[in-house]
């Protein structure tokens, strides 16, 4: 589609530098280029828009405020009036001289004269093309249209609805074939957004998970999109600068991460309760900072509640010695669906992208520089070469086996941390609790998830595993937990407990620091001599920034093209079409009822579409809206390859009732043997790997009493 573009002014108080890079040649505005380029044929542009932001007030003030301390200890002035003044003083200047800063956004895309016209059709959405003209600005240009309000058939109408993504057959094919300007290793969280951060720039990308998207610790954490409240207190409280930057991070990354993928997010309210009189304007004003940190990119206003009107908010809570409470915002979010949503817009973006595809070595050239890997089909037991540029090493926990691979001698950065989740089936909550000292030392959460409630976590040390196990110990714990802030008539018994999941955060030691025993709070890149890039540490909300900075890194260490990151106003599959309006629409068409009709719309956005038109629109267990449809769709469409990919990652039954589990296996296979082609006695062999899979995890494996259904 075509798309005359019209100029934006730019604000006077935002000073504003566009231009364009074209073969290496610069031109300074618009007019400029669309004057003297020059194409034979179509050619890669970039458009860079520089702005200056303004100055960050609240960073400023916290440095001064330090210093002001520091200073005051200094003169002679330790007592308590003495560093009171310091510490005004110096926030006051500090917030005073906050400097502005540069931000540059890029544009990549194709340029090509047709006739008189020059075009441009940008890289991040090839849907469209844009007509330039002398004046022309961009950004207002590419921002995606509002989808509010289209109904199903003008949904089915959207370009990106076309978005189609390869067997994994097809996938593992071109991985043996083509050769690649990067090699991603893992497909969780940071290996998936790395691959789709690389694909959205232009790069020939290629990225392999040894079992399934999501199957560590990608699909097992708390489901929270958030800045880190427990970071911002030690920031004040130590005056730590990494800290306060991290939770500065997080608060940015959390509103890309919203508007990434609407479908699969939502803002979630948390309330914090004070059972003490001074917790009111403790936690107020530090989640008051909190919102202030966040800026522009702040979701509703932190606010003090009576303790009538935490009651009221969160009935369940414990009222006995109730002082008040605070409520704030933060972001939740599905994160096995969001991970495979990452893997699908990646390979619809040219990645090559295969699960269950093993690294078994890396390859190097005769300098002794990584080149490719040694990659075996973990279903077929076939090995073959692949051939890159580059190779990142993106797998969590796992990192530092990938860089003994490259260096047996390399010292080891993981630090593995288990983290604990229970999921109580009948227990719904309104909105999320959170608890900013539990026993343990942290913080802990209530939240609701997919109709029940979810309760985390613990932090214990761990050993290294595909499948961490759970142990009574900690269950007992966190419904201990729960408990002690729930009311008499809300305690959680035993069987209430419908599932258990133990992820590993994959904590790392910075190499660069001299105290090694020290944790990185924050992610980190490391280049090896062989040019081996591993991104270790980071969180679920930073995912983004992690994959911009490590492809960065991998650019320059491969001298590959330098292409800009195309993050500003990017959205996964199942985004484009997608609104509240959707689940009405699909229950009016389809028939269905509410809850599956919401159900479809959260987890699919606008492919919802496709799920309901395969017609198998009969639930696989009546307590859940888990549909067959989805069954089929998840081998057809999304790459799963086990039932347990279906009924882990792909939905998310397994976490949330395992004796359900075991009543609709059966069924899910069959559906999956007729959508697969398998005979017989492959579909038995599924059926018992996925039962000895559920056997060993979870619930079962505790051999706990469990409800049944």
């Amino acid at each position: 589609m075509n798309v005359q573009v019209t100029a934006m002014q730019p604000a006077a108080t935002r000073p504003i530098r566009e231009g364009w890079e074209v073969k290496g040649q610069r031109y300074g505005s618009t007019a400029e280029l669309v004057d003297r380029v020059q194409l034979g044929g179509p050619e890669l542009g970039i458009y860079r828009r520089t702005e200056l932001a303004p100055p960050n007030r609240v960073k400023g003030g916290l440095i001064g405020a330090g210093v002001g301390l520091v200073a005051s200890a200094l003169v002679g002035l330790a007592s308590s009036p003495g560093l009171l003044v310091g510490l005004l003083a110096g926030a006051a200047v500090g917030a005073a001289v906050a400097r502005p800063r540069e931000i540059e956004k890029a544009i990549i895309g194709t340029l090509q004269r047709n006739g008189q016209d020059l075009t441009f059709t940008p890289n991040n959405d090839a849907t469209r093309t844009l007509t330039l003209q002398p004046g022309t600005s961009l950004p207002g240009a590419l921002q995606p249209q509002d989808p509010n309000g289209l109904s199903l058939d003008q949904i089915r109408q959207l370009p990106e609805l076309g978005w189609a993504v390869p067997t994994r057959e097809a996938q593992i094919e071109r991985l043996k074939k083509e050769e690649f300007d990067v090699i991603v290793i893992g497909g969780g969280a940071t290996g998936t957004g790395t691959a789709m951060e690389a694909a959205r720039r232009g790069l020939k990308v290629a990225m392999l998970e040894a079992w399934d998207f999501s199957t560590g610790t990608s699909s097992r954490s708390t489901k929270l999109i958030h800045g880190g409240v427990r970071y911002l207190e030690k920031a004040v409280k130590k005056l730590d600068k990494e800290q306060y930057d991290l939770v500065q991070e997080g608060l940015q990354e959390r509103s890309s991460f919203l508007e990434m993928a609407p479908h699969l997010t939502d803002e979630l309210r948390l309330v914090t309760p004070c059972y003490k009189y001074y917790e009111v304007p403790y936690y107020f004003a530090g989640l008051w900072l909190y919102d202030r940190i966040a800026g522009q990119a702040g979701l509703s206003a932190t606010e003090v509640l009576s303790a009538k009107e935490a009651a009221k908010q969160f009935p369940m809570l414990k009222t006995e010695g109730l002082k008040g409470a605070i409520a704030y915002s933060d972001g939740e979010f599905n994160d096995s669906r969001m991970n495979v949503g990452l893997a699908l817009t990646a390979a619809a973006h040219g990645a090559a992208v295969a699960n269950y595809t093993e690294v078994v070595s890396l390859t190097k050239d005769s300098s002794g520089r990584v080149a490719g890997l040694e990659a075996r089909d973990q279903r077929t037991g076939e090995t073959f070469s692949i051939k890159g540029k580059s190779v990142i090493n993106a797998t969590g926990p796992f990192i530092d086996k990938i860089r003994q691979m490259d260096d047996p001698q390399t010292p080891e950065l993981v630090v593995p941390s288990a983290g604990t989740h229970i999921f109580v089936q009948n227990l719904k909550v309104p909105e999320g609790l959170l608890i900013p000292s539990a026993p343990n030392g942290s913080v802990a959460f209530f939240k609701p998830f997919e109709g029940g409630t979810v309760v985390g976590t613990t932090e214990e040390k761990t050993s290294l595993t595909i499948e961490p196990n759970t142990t009574q110990q900690e269950v007992d714990y966190l419904r201990d937990l729960a408990n002690s802030y729930l009311g008499p008539n809300h305690q959680i018994q035993p069987h209430d407990v419908t599932s258990v999941w133990t992820g590993i955060r994959p904590l790392v030691k910075d190499p660069a620091k001299t105290n090694t025993a020290e944790l990185c709070r924050n992610h980190l890149v490391d280049v090896s001599e062989s040019g081996l890039v591993t991104i270790g540490g980071g969180k679920w909300t930073s995912f983004a920034r992690m994959a911009q900075d490590v492809v960065d890194a991998t650019i320059k260490s491969a001298g590959l093209p330098d292409l800009p990151t195309q993050r500003e106003g990017a959205r996964i599959i199942g985004a484009h079409g997608y609104s509240e309006g959707l689940a009405a629409r699909l229950a009016q068409h389809y028939g269905l009822d509410a809850e599956v009709s919401l159900h479809l719309a959260k987890n699919y956005g606008d492919r919802a579409i496709q799920v309901a038109d395969l017609g198998l629109n009969q639930r696989l267990h009546p307590d859940h809206p888990y549909l067959e449809g989805e069954v089929v769709h998840a081998v057809r469409h999304e790459m799963a390859v086990t039932p347990v990919d279906v009924l882990s990652r792909r939905t998310r039954l397994s976490f949330l009732d395992e004796a359900a589990v075991r009543t609709v296996l059966p069924r899910v296979v069959q559906l999956m043997a007729s959508e697969a082609g398998w005979d017989q006695t492959q579909a038995a062999r599924e059926l018992k790997d996925s039962e000895d899979y559920f056997a060993r995890n979870g619930l079962a494996a505790l051999q706990a009493p469990v409800k049944q259904p």
